[in-house]
């Protein structure tokens, strides 16, 4: 996944072709995010059901083999989400 600077290159493309090949790179990032942000959160999820003991208290560590270090912090907001209803 790409970091902050594809998006530099994408305002900053000499040509529209440029611009749209940039743009369809990071929609294609984009969607590997979303599906690797899937999996944390489906993993993390099947860990406190099966380990209930970790969400007993105000909070838990969680770890997993291959978890996207740019992804698990947004993974671990919409997990928070799901168990207390709020943000």
């Amino acid at each position: 996944m790409a970091g902050a600077s594809a998006a530099v290159d994408l305002f900053s493309a000499p040509t529209e072709m440029e611009a749209r090949q940039i743009a369809e790179q990071l929609n294609s990032q984009n969607i590997e995010r979303q599906q690797v942000e899937a999996t944390i959160i489906e993993q993390i999820l099947q860990l406190l059901e099966l380990e209930p003991y970790h969400s007993e208290g105000r909070v838990a560590v969680l770890a997993g083999e291959g978890w996207h270090r740019g992804v698990i912090g947004i993974a671990a907001s919409k997990v928070v989400i799901v168990y207390t209803g709020r943000p």
